[in-house]
């Protein structure tokens, strides 16, 4: 199984620069309230190259951008980057998402008072700069940030979220973000690092066969890319299609608005001796009106996806 490459002349500046807890787990289980509904799309995305796809955050950013557009276009209407973020994926999503753009001053409204930030805005630039230089031939990239997982912890809220650089291929970097809450309505940033599986340097990691289930139906379900998806498929593969997986997506946010994506909890329920695992996953979507919980079940090979089975809360809603 192939592993992302590190950024290796930054990656352990970066890791020692954000203090205490940068390094801390996150769970696999999302634990923000029930009232948090920015819709970033999380899912894990891990160590399988053919897996890696491009998916838009903007699929999730109605639900905090709407109000500003409903108040008017007059020259007096705020511009929503620069309200306090409502939520704490949204703190850490603007954080990652501003500084590495270079909007420093965006960046810093985010940071609560007094707060060791780990990293910098001029951090998140110099990384952005230097894998630049090492894997895009000196592009610009674009960016794409997604929210993978959540959990509560003393500090407030350990957000997990993997930022992918973009210019004709891409590179993504983990990042683990701590945020509190100021108030009910507002959230800021109280620290910044770079997780361990960016920050080995490219150290060769096991395969996971859980982590490659998550990361086939990540595709599908956060970034609505079936190419890719199937590029990762076993020869032959049965079960699902992507693209019409991808298809009752599309339909069903026709009746639910735009919606979030995203793996909740894997398990190996089967490993055979013919090295294929049977994965069970609990994915969902998270639409404007109301959230689907799905169920699926992935056949994985050691490098490829043999199997997939489920959804029928997607699929089939009404018993077909």
């Amino acid at each position: 199984m192939a592993v992302f490459r590190r950024t290796r002349r930054l990656g352990r500046k970066l890791a020692a620069a954000s203090g205490p807890g940068g390094s801390q787990s996150v769970s696999s289980v999302p634990g923000v309230p029930e009232d948090e509904d920015f819709q970033d799309p999380p899912r894990h995305w891990g160590r399988v190259g053919a897996l890696v796809g491009v998916w838009a955050l903007v699929l999730g950013g109605g639900a905090w951008f709407a109000p500003a557009f409903a108040s008017g276009g007059g020259n007096d209407a705020t511009d929503p980057r620069d309200e306090a973020p409502p939520t704490a994926t949204s703190a850490a999503w603007s954080y990652l998402r501003y500084g590495t753009n270079g909007e420093t001053e965006r960046a810093q409204r985010i940071v609560c008072d007094g707060a060791n930030q780990g990293l910098t805005p001029a951090d998140l630039q110099t990384l952005r700069d230097e894998i630049s230089a090492d894997y895009l031939e000196g592009r610009t990239p674009d960016l794409d940030v997604s929210i993978d997982e959540s959990s509560a912890v003393e500090e407030g809220y350990s957000i997990k979220v993997t930022v992918f650089y973009v210019s004709g291929r891409q590179e993504p970097r983990t990042f683990i973000v701590t945020v509190q809450g100021v108030n009910d309505e507002e959230y800021c940033v109280s620290d910044v690092a770079l997780s361990d599986e960016s920050a080995n340097d490219g150290e060769s990691v096991e395969d996971d066969p859980e982590q490659t289930a998550s990361d086939y139906l990540a595709l599908l379900l956060g970034a609505r890319d079936a190419e890719p998806a199937i590029a990762a498929q076993c020869d032959p593969y049965k079960g699902v299609d992507p693209d019409e997986l991808v298809e009752a997506i599309s339909e069903w946010e026709a009746q639910n608005g735009a919606s979030t994506g995203y793996v909740v909890d894997t398990e190996l329920t089967e490993a055979s001796d013919e090295n294929l695992s049977i994965i069970k996953v609990e994915a969902a979507l998270e639409g404007d009106f109301q959230t689907l919980d799905l169920t699926f079940e992935v056949g994985v090979q050691p490098d490829c996806v043999n199997s997939l089975e489920g959804g029928d809360e997607l699929m089939a809603p009404d018993g077909d």
